[in-house]
């Protein structure tokens, strides 16, 4: 026997068996694989179906109501009391069956005799029209004239204001002017119904100029203020302004 030809022999029947170790493995592997998914499909599905189960719950059946009881009947009165009328009542006549052969005494009415105590309640009336009262005649109150304002006012759109006629001209305190005093000195007044001025009040100004302010103003006449074409005293306020000249 030729030894290569024995040498090629054993090499093709291991080459043969690993080829069969190998489809075995193959094999193996497929079918394991086969039934892993096999498996898992199965168990989606199992969870679909269990997923698509609902509890469905039998309605209890509502428990029947209690009937109500009956009522018992109100118990009838059976004489009942007759309605009483409304109205006067007339009294019951009785016929007479004999003529009495003594008349009755007349008996004087006392201060008590009610002479519609009797059943006939138009016995005592009186014929004739009911007289009415006139109805009362109510008359409107004519409004009054709105008084005019009492004490002096400020002059308004309505009031024609007071033009100054006379007065002393304005002149500078020779003392002040001496001492270098400058300032405005404002000055509020009345001008009365008659023109004259009262009620001189310096409001601003230097103490050395009010004094001589006062005196000027004393002597103002002026033309009465008119609201409505009737004389009316009103409140006037007026600026002097003392300033030294260079």
């Amino acid at each position: 026997m030729d030894f290569d030809a024995w040498t090629n022999r054993a090499a093709d029947r291991q080459r043969a068996r690993r080829l069969l170790l190998g489809y075995v493995i193959g094999l193996v592997t497929l079918l394991s694989f086969g039934t892993a998914l096999a498996l898992t499909s199965h168990k989606e599905e199992a969870e679909e179906k269990e997923e698509d189960v609902q509890n469905v719950l039998l309605a209890t059946e509502p428990e029947p109501e209690p009937e109500p009881e009956a009522a018992e009947p109100e118990p009838v009165d059976p004489d009942p009391a007759p309605a009483q009328p409304r109205g006067p009542v007339m009294p019951t006549l009785a016929v007479p069956t004999e003529i009495p052969s003594d008349a009755p005494a007349e008996t004087a009415p006392t201060n008590d005799f009610n002479p519609y105590a009797s059943g006939d309640p138009y016995q005592y009336a009186t014929q004739g029209r009911v007289a009415r009262a006139a109805p009362a005649v109510v008359k409107a109150a004519s409004p009054e004239p709105a008084a005019a304002p009492i004490g002096p006012s400020r002059v308004t759109a309505d009031t024609t204001p007071p033009q100054k006629l006379s007065g002393a001209a304005f002149t500078y305190p020779a003392a002040a002017k001496a001492a270098g005093i400058e300032g405005k000195v404002i000055v509020k007044f009345v001008v009365q119904e008659d023109g004259s001025v009262t009620d001189i009040q310096v409001v601003k100004g230097p103490d050395a100029l009010r004094d001589a302010v006062i005196e000027m103003v004393k002597t103002y006449k002026f033309t009465p203020a008119l609201r409505g074409g009737q004389p009316v005293s009103v409140i006037q306020t007026k600026v002097f302004n003392f300033k030294l000249t260079t």
